[in-house]
């Protein structure tokens, strides 16, 4: 969108520039594509604002036009968020899903709290991941143990004295199951959660 065709006066160019600076700053971690198609967006809504004011004073209609449409650093987090989710839903992406709840978190309460839950959902299937391959490195060391007096440990354990690991290598297997069922079940539930909203 030219904006040389949108305005006549130099002011309102050099608003419609800085807001669109700071556009692009906020949405540089998105990939070309994105970047585009949101900043497109963004330009669409703010130019039909734009026209529908009703003020004769050219700058006072962009002004206000960006007063209904928002500031770019309170709602283009949760854009980002959105895009990254969107994505890592689609191509079940780690890294996308991790930047999408990242960029979430700066939503406000609800998403921080969704974010830190799924967040933690995530580090514990990355753990579980990591756990069947631990137990290559560490055979003695990893497992489920369990002591004669009933107790038991799951996981890594410096002293196993006296204790039984009742998986042995099938913890690798286990593992990796249980990594695989929890990221399934935590991205359907991002997926669910995307939709409400």
């Amino acid at each position: 969108m030219s904006k040389n065709e949108l305005f006549t006066d130099p002011n309102s160019q050099r608003i419609w520039d800085n807001y669109f600076k700071r556009v692009k700053k906020i949405i540089r971690v998105m990939d070309g594509k994105a970047q585009h198609e949101t900043t497109m967006e963004i330009q669409d809504h703010l130019y039909q604002s734009f026209l529908d004011g009703h003020d004769d004073n050219e700058v006072s209609r962009l002004l206000m036009a960006i007063d209904r449409l928002g500031e770019p650093e309170e709602f283009l987090r949760l854009v980002v968020s959105d895009k990254f989710l969107k994505k890592g839903m689609r191509t079940l992406s780690p890294r996308n899903l991790i930047l999408g709840l990242f960029y979430g978190m700066w939503g406000g309460m609800r998403q921080v709290i969704g974010g830190l839950v799924f967040g933690m959902g995530y580090l514990l299937t990355f753990i579980m991941g990591l756990m069947s391959f631990a137990k290559v490195f560490f055979p003695d060391k990893l497992g489920l143990f369990i002591w004669p007096d009933g107790s038991w440990i799951f996981g890594l354990v410096e002293d196993t004295t006296g204790s039984q690991d009742v998986l042995g290598y099938w913890i690798i297997l286990l593992s990796l199951a249980i990594t695989f069922v929890l990221y399934y079940i935590l991205t359907l539930s991002v997926r669910i959660v995307l939709k409400k909203e």
